[in-house]
């Protein structure tokens, strides 16, 4: 039984097509994946089909959602199908989530507004769905705000939203990006038990193939704005029969191999010596002492010159809290990180300025790090303020169009606004800030995880070249231990805010010492292990394509 049924959909803005002609269906208890660059239209789709378009967007054609045309329905009437009749977990949960508002209250809103049940018994609800989401009570209570949770955590939030009132259609938009692996693993185990047990249609907007080969029945590969190839998930990812399906597949399994480097002698660039960050916990009852939470426990390592280093870790293990105390954005409780000898926690703000210049940062939440008021040449520019003296107009766009350039954007591109990007191509302009200036260190904090396969291994060789061509040292804080093989040199574990593992890369992912190593590894997506899996459970079925 045919559930969503899209249909020759077109979307245009200020006469810019942007979807053209676009037709792919979901049926009850079916896993559709639709895959493609970033930029190509999949997040554009969804959107559609939610009745969210931006401001100006025309769109014709037919969406229609169990038998419903959603492109005819009143506004009032789509807010009780929004959440009801169709979930969707968007692709930025910082921008999904209201700040001022605690979790426990947001999965708790819909389920009151669209079952009609009680305070009470909704927030019992929103507890047992957040429990299924990996946040439970007794460790994130249903208190807690948006802030106070890692990018991770507040996927999860974003997902038990969706999910909080048994839609018949879920779409999820990127779900797993920010995600550890083992989250990741979870939360598709969650996703696929609601479609078999719910009999739920669910639409899975995914860049990574190694996701959608586990996942899908069928894949919709689209490419500017149309959908080039449609067919059951293995022959369209082993035997695609458009050139477009190809090179995702090739660009999958072909990650860039990384020279090692072996760190030399002289001095360490960074040096980490027993950091420690801890925040004020809960308190459990009137009666108790809220006891502190170490997110950073007595972490110490050094980075040389040069020399690239992962971060590696489940999500909520301190990873972006040490990222923060690195680049001097917090203050530690003991301990002390120093760049070229010079100490980042001792120096007012005016005197890390001559610092900050050899240290940048790719931030995780690609549009939370972004003024929506400035267009793409002052945002990127932003760091040239830090150089000694300041630049003509001329060199500045000079600057920073080769920037653009390096992360396979176009120079006008820099003449628009951030929102006018789609998530992957602003996590692209958040690189180009950071390298702008050259810096001797850059802290990348999942800087891929939003980006599609092509483009992905486009932005790998980039940091290569800067590392191996520019010498610039690197902290890449990343969930995807592919990506870590294929920019590190030594890789770092953590747990629980402490450093469990560390070793050359190659040496710990093929033969971890410690539980919490072995857990990442044995989590880790493979394309090629997934279709194989795919392949032995079920019997081939011929690829259908209209490309």
């Amino acid at each position: 039984m045919t559930l969503l049924a899209v249909e020759n959909l077109s979307v245009a803005i200020r006469d810019r097509i942007l979807l053209d002609g676009v037709g792919l269906a979901v049926g009850a208890g079916e896993t559709v994946a639709l895959v493609g660059e970033s930029g190509s239209g999949k997040s554009l789709t969804a959107l559609a089909v939610m009745r969210l378009l931006p401001g100006g967007a025309q769109a014709s054609g037919r969406i229609r959602l169990d038998g419903h045309d959603l492109l005819a329905l009143s506004e009032e009437r789509m807010c009780r199908v929004r959440g009801r009749m169709v979930g969707m977990v968007f692709q930025e949960p910082m921008t999904a989530l209201n700040p001022v508002k605690t979790i426990g209250e947001q999965v708790a809103e819909g389920i009151r507004f669209h079952l009609g049940v009680g305070r009470a018994e909704a927030e019992e609800r929103a507890g047992k769905m957040l429990d299924r989401v990996g946040l439970p009570a007794k460790t994130f209570p249903l208190s807690r705000y948006p802030h106070e949770l890692s990018g991770g955590q507040r996927q999860r939030v974003v997902t038990a939203i969706a999910c909080a009132c048994e839609p018949k259609l879920l779409i999820a938009d990127e779900p797993t990006t920010a995600l550890d692996v083992v989250l990741q693993a979870q939360i598709l185990d969650l996703l696929r038990d609601l479609v078999t047990e719910q009999r739920m249609g669910l639409l899975l907007i995914s860049h990574d193939l190694a996701v959608v080969a586990d996942m899908a029945d069928r894949i919709a590969v689209m490419r500017e704005g149309q959908v080039v190839e449609d067919g059951f998930a293995v022959p369209t990812l082993t035997r695609p029969r458009h050139a477009y399906t190809r090179q995702l597949a090739e660009a999958s399994m072909n990650l860039p191999i990384r020279r090692q480097v072996v760190p030399g002698g002289g001095p360490p660039l960074l040096e980490v010596r027993n950091l420690v960050r801890a925040y004020r916990g809960r308190r459990r009852s009137l009666f108790s002492r809220a006891e502190p939470v170490h997110a950073v426990d007595d972490v110490s390592f050094a980075i040389t010159p040069g020399q690239s280093v992962a971060l590696v870790g489940r999500s909520g293990c301190g990873k972006s809290t040490l990222a923060r105390l690195v680049l001097a954005l917090d203050r530690p409780q003991a301990g002390e990180a120093r760049l070229a000898g010079e100490s980042l926690h001792d120096k007012s703000q005016s005197a890390l300025r001559p610092l900050r210049r050899n240290i940048q940062v790719v931030f995780q939440d690609p549009y939370g790090s972004f003024d929506p008021r400035l267009r793409v040449e002052k945002l990127v520019a932003e760091p040239l303020h830090l150089l000694d003296e300041p630049i003509s107009t001329a060199r500045r766009r000079e600057l920073v169009a080769q920037a653009l350039a390096e992360v396979g954007l176009p120079a006008d591109g820099m003449d628009r606004y951030i929102h006018e990007f789609s998530g992957g191509q602003r996590q692209r302009l958040a690189i180009a800030r950071a390298v702008i200036l050259r810096p001797k260190l850059l802290v990348a904090d999942e800087p891929v995880s939003a980006l599609d396969v092509s483009v992905r291994g486009q932005v790998l060789e980039l940091f290569s070249h800067l590392n191996e061509k520019l010498g610039m040292a690197m902290l890449f804080i990343t969930h995807d231990l592919q990506v870590a093989r294929a920019v590190a040199d030594e890789v770092l574990v953590m747990h629980e805010g402490r450093i469990v593992e560390r070793g050359p890369v190659n040496a710990v992912l093929d033969d971890p010492q410690t539980e919490p190593a072995r857990a990442l590894v044995a989590a880790a997506p493979d394309l090629a292990k997934a279709i194989a899996r795919r392949e032995a459970l079920q019997p081939t079925a011929g690829a259908a394509s209209v490309g």
